[in-house]
């Protein structure tokens, strides 16, 4: 696997100024590219993160993502997010690992990746949300 990071500079406030990733892997054994999103990660990094998804894409012929948000805090607000999901690629396989909000954690992102995926679809992007890995590497692998 080939990772790469990209870092964010936010202010928490609770601390002064902390450097989260979001790492991009590309994962050759599956074929497919992954987005590993941990604590605060605003759509301008989501961004970022395609940018280098994007190159890999073209580098390695691989239009199969997968983005795991179970350990994301926060991200933008719903306009900014409706905004991204029009600009998203309509050629990228998009499976989208969210947390299960059922089980009553209070910082989740689950409802804006929900809404991610409502406004992917109207968009015409193959898109799908799953709180199982196993089952969206099985979603992803169907062509």
């Amino acid at each position: 696997m080939i990772r790469i990071k990209t870092r964010s500079t936010t202010v928490n406030s609770q601390k002064d100024s902390t450097q989260l990733p979001e790492e991009v892997i590309l994962d050759q054994e599956h074929g497919l590219i992954r987005i590993k999103s941990i604590g605060d990660v605003p759509t301008s990094e989501w961004r970022k993160s395609m940018e280098k998804v994007l190159e890999l894409k073209e580098k390695h012929r691989i239009n199969r993502l997968l983005i795991d948000s179970k350990e994301q805090l926060s991200t933008s607000g719903y306009s900014e997010i409706f905004e991204f999901a029009k600009w998203f690629p309509k050629d990228i396989k998009l499976a989208l690992l969210v947390e299960d909000a059922t089980g009553g954690r209070v910082l989740s992102t689950e409802p804006k990746q929900r809404f991610l995926e409502a406004i992917g679809l109207q968009e015409n992007i193959d898109v799908k949300s799953f709180v199982d890995e196993e089952e969206a590497m099985s979603w992803l692998g169907n062509q």
